[in-house]
Parts: structure tokens; C-alpha cells; sequence
């Protein structure tokens, strides 16, 4: 039997893996489709993609397309005679002369991948073959494709956050499409440490080669000019790491890192932030790292970190014992606000999240939700010193504990789906934080609060001898004399918050956690210890 709960105590909800792929039916200008997934009424498929449609045939013939979150991607066969493919798009209600061309990187072999489209429009994408040179227009093909638009919730969206007057995301306007100010830099495993690009300090502009020397000039520089970093393909480390295999990006603002296509993974790497404002990580795979895959260090503000896959990491040779599998998947310590972590699937992961360490102040602002924990081990995430809103959440039979509350935080768990979970809610030094030899699981932490409203929980997780809301979660005082703060009846209008039920909130997460064609398959659960 399942339960849900309601009112002021209720539970916790995770959500469940998502799979969008790339490839959708094409309905054809005479009424047939070329057999690939069945889409769901309303032309999306269960992969949250939606499917093109053939508006003019020409000589290129399309056997996928469609339109994702602000994103656009289009495969064709092979034409005899093209040595290249150039793709143009604009709007369907604008006139052919508003096509653009898309970037020569965007285009791989015979298929286009195009982020920075405006959401809930629809788009006509043409591919023009590429004859001796030339492109021949005579030959071309267009497919127009159904934008979707991103979920812009969360606390890094809060109009009282002090990047909320820019309007922008990253190197992206408001609507999703690029800022036209920003420099935009294709990574691949080829050019990482050979790419180049003008860096402006003090006045003076210079060229700088290779990714870890541009972001080292930009951290110098303290620049705020407006970047979007486009990874292709599986991309492993670039020489300037540090010891953790870490870039370090610090006092940047204005700053997009993301993956273009269903295949760009940063290898065996992660990232580290300092003292920067206005980011956002999206559509990345991140896999084998030997610390944080990324970590969010002091002095951070208005982070958006979504729609990406997480893998299990790697430590390094004869490291700590409790890092074998590297250690968070995302980290935000003390000093950071105004982030938002959505959308993203936590595929077998160890140690996915842990918030506040080392602060003393609960004053900082932080929102995860609509993202999928697959079969993770624990810290999902673990919170210190912090207000954090967890909400329509997946999560799927977890190892461990899945949220902890502790040093005074203060969460507000709401319309989250618990499938098979242990130990979904713990409290410090009190419930069941304690294990079955008596000892913290928390390392005997100073207890944190939270009020928990709307969760749906099958009947193994909200089995009392894995959670009992009267000791794993409290509104206060606690054992240790804290109280719940209520930090959420302060939301209002400031606070942007696309609400769904637990139950809702499962199917959205399958739909669009992860990065574009997001499968993880079977995951193995790993050893706890």
C-alpha cells in the first residue's frame, strides 16, 4: 500500500529516470511518418522531445528531427556528391530571409544540434548540401520543429537575489536565446589546449590558448562579459588542472558551460567555483572525476545548474578511502546563494550533494528540484546552515538516507516521490540518524529542521523503521534546540515555483531530467559503507 501524506508534515519525493532522446517521427508534406518512437498526443514524445514535421522535401531526406528545451536537432542521410552540409533556421511566422546560419560546430557530419531558440515556437530548420564548395539551395530540405521552454524556478530566479536585475542566464538572455554580447567557445578533446580567444585586463587585450589559460585570464581580468563555453563530445582533461583534476573558474559573472548534442561528457574532470555570479552548467555528462564534479565554493551567487547526467566518479590512486568513487557529484559550501539545481539525473551515484559545509549562518538560499536520483547512495542531498526548498523530486531507491537535516538548516521537503527509499528524511543526533550500533550516520552534527508537505511514499519507505516524522523530522525546537524558521511563507511573488503533485512531478522527471537523450539503463547499486 503507498501513502501520501499531506499537511504541514508530509514527505519527501523523488523522481524517477529520464530518457530523451534524440530521435523523433517525421511526419512527411503528404501525411506518413518514418517509423521511430511513437509520440504521445500533442506531438511530444515520453522522452519530452517533440517530432518534426517535412515542410519542404528536397534532394536531403530527414530521418529524425525535432525540438527540445530551447533546443532544435535535425539527422539526415547522406547525399552522394555533398562534401559538407551548411543548416539555416528562423521562425516559421518569419519570411526566408530571416534564416541563419547556424555555427560550422554545430553541425556534425549529417546531423545539427542548435541551442539558444525561443521556447514554445516553432522553427524551421533547413539543410543545404554543400556541392564542390558550394552550397546548392536547389537541393535543400526543410523540417520545422516545437521549441519547448526551460523551467525557470528556484531561488537563483528569486527577484530578491542580486542578480535578478540582469534578466539573463549565464551567456543567455531571459527568453533562452543568446545575448548577443557574448563570446561564444566550441571545446572539444582536439582543441582544448589549443583553442584560442582575446582576453581584456586592465584595458589591454591579449590572445590566450587553451581552455585552462582563457578562464585563468578571465579570473584575472574579473571579467564580466557575457561567455558561453560549448562543449562537443567527450572532453577529458585539459593540462592546468589541479591536484583534484579541477579547473578553476574564479571572480567570473556572465558565464554558460554546456554540452551540444546527446554525447558531450567531461571525463575524469570536474569544475571549481569561486567568488563567481551569474552561471549556469547545462546538457553535460559528468563521469569518472576523483573530487567534486562540480563544487561551488565561497562567495557564489545566482548558480543555475540543470538538465545534466551525473556518473559515479573515480579516485585517485592511493587517495582517501571514502572518495573510491570521487566524492560529490554537486558541492555548495558556505558563503553561497541564490542557486537552483534542477532537472539533472543522478545516475548510481555515491555522495551526490552536500550544502553549507562549513558555514555558520542559515541565511543562504538554495532550490533543488525536478531532478532524479537513480539508485544513489546518500546526500540527496545533506544540509548545513542553509534554507534549502526541495521539491518535486524523483527519487529511486536509495542506498542510504537520502535528505539530512542538520546544523541548523532549514528545509521545506514538498511534493516529492520517495520509491523504495531508506531512511527518506533524517535529523542529527536524533531518529534515525542513529544506526543499529548507536552511532550518528551525521558524525554526531548539531540537529537541523524542516517541515515537509504534499509527499508521496510507497509502503516500504514509509515503513516506521525507516522513517517516523514524529523524531526524523521536526518543526522545533530539535535535540539541539533549533527551529524551523519558516522561510517558506516568506516566497511571495518574488519566489517563481512551477508546483507540481508528487505524483505529476514522477512523470515530468522521466520526461526531462538529464541531458538531451539522458538513459542510464540498468543501475548497479554500490557497496555502502
Amino acid at each position: 500500500m503507498a501513502m501520501k501524506t499531506t499537511g504541514a508534515i508530509a514527505l519527501l519525493t523523488v523522481f524517477c529516470l529520464l530518457f530523451l532522446a534524440c530521435q523523433n517521427p517525421l511526419s512527411a508534406p503528404g501525411g506518413g511518418t518514418v517509423p521511430t518512437p511513437t509520440p504521445t498526443p500533442g506531438g511530444e514524445d515520453t522522452d519530452g522531445n517533440t517530432s518534426g514535421t517535412v515542410v519542404q522535401q528536397g534532394s536531403i531526406m530527414f530521418n529524425s528531427a525535432g525540438g527540445w528545451l530551447e533546443y532544435g536537432f535535425a539527422q539526415w542521410d547522406s547525399l552522394s556528391g555533398a562534401g559538407g552540409y551548411s543548416v539555416h533556421y528562423r521562425l516559421s511566422t518569419q519570411p526566408d530571409s530571416s534564416y541563419v546560419r547556424a555555427d560550422a560546430e554545430l553541425v556534425r557530419g549529417t546531423c545539427v544540434d542548435i541551442p539558444g531558440l525561443l521556447g514554445n515556437r516553432t522553427y524551421f530548420l533547413k539543410v543545404v548540401p554543400v556541392i564542390s564548395g558550394t552550397e546548392d539551395p536547389a537541393q535543400s530540405s526543410v523540417v520545422s520543429v516545437d521549441i519547448q521552454a526551460h523551467d525557470r524556478s528556484g531561488f537563483a530566479f528569486d527577484l530578491r537575489s542580486p542578480m535578478s536585475t540582469a534578466g539573463t542566464s549565464g551567456g543567455y538572455n531571459p527568453d533562452g536565446t543568446v545575448n548577443p554580447a557574448a563570446t561564444i567557445l566550441y571545446i572539444t578533446d582536439a582543441n582544448k589546449d589549443t583553442v584560442q580567444m582575446d582576453v581584456t585586463k586592465n584595458g589591454v587585450t591579449a590572445t590566450y590558448t587553451g581552455l585552462y589559460n582563457i578562464c585563468a585570464a578571465r579570473s584575472s581580468a574579473k571579467s564580466t562579459s557575457p561567455m558561453i563555453i560549448r562543449f562537443i563530445g567527450t572532453v577529458t582533461p585539459p593540462t592546468g588542472l589541479d591536484a583534484l583534476k579541477q579547473l578553476q573558474i574564479k571572480d567570473n559573472s556572465n558565464v554558460t558551460y554546456e554540452g551540444i548534442g546527446t554525447d558531450a561528457e567531461l571525463n575524469g574532470w570536474g569544475m571549481d567555483f569561486q567568488r563567481d555570479h551569474n552561471f549556469e552548467i547545462r546538457n553535460l555528462s559528468f563521469r569518472d572525476q576523483p573530487e567534486d564534479q562540480i563544487s561551488i565554493q565561497s562567495d557564489c551567487l545566482n548558480f543555475w545548474i540543470h538538465n545534466n547526467d551525473h556518473n559515479l566518479g573515480k579516485g585517485l590512486p592511493g587517495g582517501e578511502a571514502d572518495k573510491i568513487y570521487g566524492d560529490g557529484n554537486i558541492d555548495v559550501k558556505s558563503g553561497t546563494s541564490w542557486v537552483t539545481v534542477s532537472y539533472n539525473h543522478y545516475i548510481g551515484c555515491k555522495k551526490t550533494g552536500g550544502i553549507g559545509f562549513g558555514g555558520d549562518t542559515n541565511d543562504l538560499m538554495m532550490t533543488y528540484h525536478h531532478n532524479f536520483y537513480d539508485v544513489c547512495g546518500t546526500r540527496m542531498p545533506r544540509i548545513s546552515y542553509c534554507s534549502v526548498h526541495v521539491y518535486n523530486t524523483y527519487f529511486k531507491e536509495a542506498q542510504g538516507y537520502v535528505i539530512a537535516l542538520a546544523n541548523a538548516c532549514d528545509g521545506f521537503i514538498q511534493n516529492n516521490y520517495f520509491e523504495n527509499c531508506n531512511r527518506p528524511v533524517i535529523t542529527a543526533s536524533q531518529g534515525h540518524d542513529i544506526d543499529s550500533d548507536g552511532e550518528s550516520i551525521l558524525s554526531n552534527n548539531p540537529a537541523g529542521t524542516g517541515k515537509m508537505s504534499g509527499n508521496y511514499m510507497d509502503a516500504f519507505t514509509s515503513d516506521p523503521v525507516r522513517f517516523d516524522p514524529a523524531v526524523d523530522i521536526t518543526l522545533g525546537p530539535t535535540a539541539a534546540g533549533a527551529i524551523y524558521d519558516n522561510f517558506d511563507l516568506n516566497f511571495g511573488a518574488n519566489y517563481p515555483c512551477n508546483l507540481d503533485t508528487a505524483e505529476t512531478a514522477k512523470t515530468r522527471v522521466e520526461q526531462y531530467a538529464g541531458r538531451i537523450n539522458s538513459s542510464a539503463g540498468n543501475v548497479t547499486p554500490l557497496p555502502q559503507t
